[in-house]
């Protein structure tokens, strides 16, 4: 049994790491972060989640076991417990990570879809509705007018933009601080755009951001 264990406690986490980086395709956040170092945080961080889970899973066990098996030391409860409650997690992990393996490469459903920003197709039907107005999404409202972009967001912080219209429903949205310096410049592509709403894209590295914008007026 003691040998099983040595093996599960290594064997479980890896094989649940690895299941998930197979799966599970770096993400927007990823292709958006602008330095090496964070991306390679990004990485350790993400898809060695079921290894970090032994610094909590060790807490855990050192509480347990205080109340343990007190024929053994303190220190060999801990031990113990730690590498028993860390086999549970971990497989719990596994469990899940290849369920979304089987998921992506026998069901050929693929919980995490990749979408690029230049495969989209832009429209360009009814751009001229978009314009002007105002606007509603999840993180506030738009106010625009012409090159004007403004987005009173739901935290109270306002920011302008200026928008520079370009061909195949594509603009850039790019905000200058106080001092009229340019900070960023965000890259939107409308693909659809409806009476009520319209849809875009939103340029993130590589890949591609979703997003459903209701028109109000």
């Amino acid at each position: 049994m003691k040998e099983i264990t040595k093996h599960l406690i290594w064997i479980i986490p890896c094989l649940s790491v690895i299941l998930l980086g197979v799966t599970m395709p770096l993400s927007g956040s990823y292709y958006a972060m602008p330095t090496t170092p964070w991306r390679i945080f990004y990485i350790i961080s993400g898809y060695g989640f079921p290894i970090w889970t032994i610094i909590p899973v060790g807490l855990i066990a050192s509480f347990i076991a205080i109340f343990w098996y007190r024929k053994l030391t303190y220190k060999m409860r801990v031990i113990k417990l730690t590498k028993a409650l860390f086999i549970v997690i971990s497989s719990l992990f596994l469990f899940i990570n290849g369920a979304l393996f089987i998921s992506k490469f026998v069901l050929g459903n693929d919980p995490f879809p990749i979408q690029y920003y230049n495969e989209i197709i832009g429209s360009t039907q009814g751009m001229a509705s978009i314009k002007n107005g105002v606007f509603k999404t999840t993180y506030g409202k738009i106010f625009r007018q012409g090159e004007n972009h403004r987005v009173e967001y739901n935290s109270g912080e306002i920011k302008e933009y200026h928008v520079s219209w370009l061909k195949n429903g594509e603009h850039q949205l790019i905000y200058k601080d106080q001092n009229n310096y340019v900070n960023d410049t965000l890259w939107v592509k409308v693909t659809s755009i409806k009476n009520k709403y319209y849809e875009c894209y939103y340029k993130l590295g590589e890949l591609a951001e979703y997003d459903k914008i209701e028109i109000i007026e």
